[in-house]
C-alpha cells in the first residue's frame, strides 16, 4: 500500500468534490478531517505523487499544493506546486531539511 498526504489552500467546496471524484474514481481510499488536508491509500503501486499533485492542480488552479508519498519500503517522496521567488519560496526547507540535504 502507497500512503499518500495532500495539503492544500484556498480550495472551494465544487474543487473538493471534484477531487474526491477522482479518488473515488482511481479506487483509491481517503480521509479527511482537516481542511485543506486528505490522506489516501492505494493497493497497488501505480499512482505516485507527481501524477496527485498534476491532478490535483488540474483541480484547483493556482492553488498552493504539497502530495508526501510515504511507501511501503519506507522511504518517502514529495511533490509540490507554489511560490517559488526570492522573496516567497515554498519548497527550500523541504529541500534542505525534509530530505535531511
Amino acid at each position: 500500500m502507497t500512503r499518500f498526504i495532500v495539503l492544500l489552500d484556498k480550495t472551494t467546496e465544487k474543487q473538493d468534490d471534484a477531487f474526491l471524484e477522482y479518488i473515488k474514481s482511481e479506487k483509491m481510499g481517503w480521509w479527511r478531517w482537516f481542511d485543506g488536508s486528505w490522506l489516501i491509500a492505494t493497493h497497488n503501486d501505480e499512482r505516485n505523487a507527481i501524477e496527485i499533485r498534476d491532478k490535483a492542480r488540474e483541480i484547483f488552479p493556482n492553488v498552493n499544493v504539497l502530495v508526501i508519498q510515504l511507501n511501503p519500503d519506507g522511504t518517502d517522496f514529495w511533490a509540490g506546486f507554489g511560490p517559488n521567488t526570492k522573496e516567497q519560496a515554498m519548497f527550500p526547507w523541504l529541500r534542505q531539511t525534509w530530505r535531511g540535504k
